[in-house]
């Protein structure tokens, strides 16, 4: 997506445009269709990427293995991308892509998975380092290979997203980007999120906040009413159903709400006509980028209230936009729905 310029003499009007690219499949028993999604378009060999294992406990990985296998597609497993991806993984998968030829990436996993699989379908048609793209040094390739995903924790939006962010081990930088490789189709099926730690829960929430409060900060409030008006609902969406799930973790409907809540949080949408922000998201990477045993929802607990506090104290071009979204949220002052969130965060257990 992309937000145009305003005429000329309009200090900002509401203009944009939208393309969202991905197959969105939500809903309980959903993963059996992820075969037959990348068999329609012709792929016969995937690279099947994952985190540390928790896919072979809970019966996700035979669940997608099953899939793959009636739809007589062949996979190639890489376990193991850290909850922060590491280049050093990416490069190892590139290899694996480039020896083994495969066609198409399918990732199961969150946010962190879905990064890396973007970098490793990037990557694999590169004859450079993936990683010039995340320094600006070379654009994204625009010939990526597909990319699928079965996800199996919300969040980051990164299933509907170019997004991708990738640390630097060796030099301690986390960067972000957005590559030319958004998901052809996702398959979001919210009780396979019931069995994750609360802490996951509650860190994948507060990113989703996060992404929308960074689109909100800075906007004026008269040019993009309809699109500071669903920023509030999805939040207030995220608050209620996340806050739901940690009494009772079991039940469908607040997951399902906060998963879908959680892709429309960062797939552009909320975003649409908005100046947008996104400075604690960069303070962040810094963050988790020394750090990598910080979460990255966690990190964004740390920072996101004081950062609030300080451009509503020392920006006076954001202070209408925080006084609205203030008003909206919490029906107070900036200071105490500032005070409120932060409280909301320390309630879900964040550091805060």
């Amino acid at each position: 997506f992309k937000s145009l310029a305003p005429p000329t003499g309009v200090t900002m009007a509401l203009q944009f445009t939208y393309h969202a690219k991905t197959h969105i499949i939500l809903g309980p028993d959903t993963v059996k269709q992820i075969g037959g999604l990348i068999k329609k378009d012709g792929i016969q060999k995937v690279l099947l990427t994952a985190g540390e294992g928790s896919i072979r406990r809970n019966g996700v990985y035979d669940q997608v293995a099953a899939s793959l296998r009636v739809a007589d597609i062949i996979h190639v497993d890489f376990f193991g991308i850290p909850p922060n991806p590491t280049l050093a993984k990416v490069h190892e998968a590139v290899q694996i892509c480039k020896s083994q030829g495969i066609q198409a990436i399918l990732a199961v996993g969150g946010g962190s998975t879905n990064d890396a699989s973007k970098a490793i379908a990037s990557g694999a048609v590169m004859d450079g380092d993936v990683w010039d793209c995340y320094l600006g040094a070379v654009p994204a390739p625009e010939n990526a290979l597909p990319l699928y995903t079965v996800l199996t924790m919300s969040g980051t939006s990164s299933e509907y997203n170019a997004g991708s962010v990738v640390t630097n081990a060796a030099t301690k930088e986390k960067r972000g980007t957005f590559l030319a490789c958004v998901p052809r189709a996702a398959i979001i099926d919210p009780t396979l999120q019931v069995t994750l730690p609360w802490r996951q829960t509650a860190a994948g929430s507060i990113d989703t906040i996060s992404h929308l409060l960074e689109q909100y900060m800075g906007a004026d409030p008269q040019a993009a009413d309809t699109t500071l008006n669903l920023n509030v609902a999805l939040i207030k969406s995220v608050i209620t159903n996340c806050t739901a799930l940690q009494a009772h973790p079991e039940v469908y409907t607040p997951r399902a709400n906060l998963c879908w809540a959680a892709s429309l949080g960062a797939n552009g949408i909320a975003g649409l006509g908005l100046s947008q922000d996104w400075n604690v998201h960069w303070l962040e990477h810094v963050l988790s980028g020394y750090l990598p045993r910080v979460t990255h929802g966690e990190g964004l607990a740390i920072l996101t209230p004081p950062y609030m506090r300080w451009i509503a104290r020392h920006v006076p071009a954001a202070r209408p936009s925080m006084e609205r979204l203030a008003r909206d949220l919490y029906g107070c002052g900036v200071d105490e729905a500032i005070d409120r969130l932060q409280a909301q965060f320390r309630a879900w257990g964040a550091p805060s």
